[in-house]
């Protein structure tokens, strides 16, 4: 059985697709801005412990290193974007202009509600999921588990 889509998404699709498509050349464009500048700012005694006996095996695990790197924030990048265009379209919400807000919309209720995205499991340090817990009223463990959104009213 197939989920009925909502009544939003033909709106939104073709600029979620436009989104996911950009993301390969969004990763090559970062290694051609300027191809071995990285490798100055890595550290070689940590690539040496590493593993790597010579320049050419250096210069293999900086890239690779680069690339994990770049992966990752570009993929951040890419779901924030998505995030954006889902909230557009879903709830009229918006790219937010505060600083570390990623997006933003008003509930049915009223309340303003400010959104960051985050794609990974570490999704904040110990301080954050406490205050997010205390925001929940539940206990710091259940909050580490399962972050919610505190509308701000």
């Amino acid at each position: 059985m197939t989920a009925q889509r909502p009544e939003w998404w033909s709106n939104a699709e073709p600029e979620l697709r436009e989104a996911i498509a950009g993301f390969p050349d969004k990763l090559r464009a970062k290694l051609a801005t300027k191809p071995f500048a990285f490798i100055s700012r890595k550290n070689p005694f940590l690539f040496r412990i590493r593993g790597a006996q010579n320049p050419e095996e250096f210069t293999w695990k900086v890239l690779d290193a680069v690339m994990s790197s770049s992966e990752e924030t570009i993929f951040g990048d890419v779901l924030e974007e998505l995030a954006v265009i889902i909230c557009k379209h879903a709830r009229g919400g918006q790219k937010s202009g505060i600083e570390n807000i990623d997006l933003e919309y008003t509930d049915p209720g009223g309340a303003r509600v400010l959104v960051q995205v985050k794609s990974g499991v570490n999704w904040g340090n110990s301080s954050q999921k406490k205050s997010l817990s205390v925001c929940q009223g539940d206990d710091h463990s259940q909050a580490a588990q399962s972050p919610v959104a505190c509308p701000v009213r």
